[in-house]
């Protein structure tokens, strides 16, 4: 998948209590994203599991216009 150059990756640990559901609303991206940017088969996440993410150069996920 590839992501756009005005994106950086960042990898998120996934604690007790996540789910991909959670993650997405958390990091403003699609379930879908999360799924495709870490080859997932299943939405589920297993704990401790390492996770890419992308997120805008331009400022943080809680940045706005």
């Amino acid at each position: 998948h590839k992501v756009s150059d005005h994106y950086e990756k960042r990898t998120y640990i996934v604690l007790a209590g996540d789910n991909i559901h959670k993650l997405a609303r958390m990091f403003h991206c699609s379930v879908t994203d999360i799924m495709q940017w870490n080859n997932l088969r299943t939405s589920e996440l297993f704990y401790r599991q390492e996770l890419i993410i992308y997120r805008p150069k331009s400022g943080g996920f809680y940045r706005r216009a």
